[in-house]
């Protein structure tokens, strides 16, 4: 996988950030195959998602990123439901399916 990332031309670095999170393990955290290269293509995804209210949303996102904030590991994607930026905890996204 690294080789095929490397036609992009970005450091993984520019996908992934870690802000001294306890929920991102030493050794890093292993993506989803459909994430992953969602996030390195940039191509949209299906999403369906729990929120803290436990409503749930079926959205179309652009994945950007992963970071790791507080406790929780989190997608930060372009949102075209609400067209903005938005911060996804990956434990409550409960589908998903990459656009072919």
């Amino acid at each position: 996988m690294m080789e095929q990332m490397k036609q992009f031309n970005k450091p993984l670095d520019a996908y992934i950030g870690i802000y001294n999170s306890p929920a991102w393990p030493n050794e890093g955290i292993q993506l989803p195959t459909e994430l992953g290269e969602a996030i390195y293509s940039n191509k949209r995804m299906f999403i369906r998602y729990v929120d803290g209210d436990g409503e749930e949303t079926e959205r179309w996102i652009t994945p950007r990123q992963v970071m790791g904030l507080k406790d929780y590991v989190y997608l930060q994607a372009y949102c075209h439901l609400r067209n903005d930026e938005r911060n996804f905890r990956l434990d409550r996204i409960v589908e998903v399916k990459v656009e072919a």
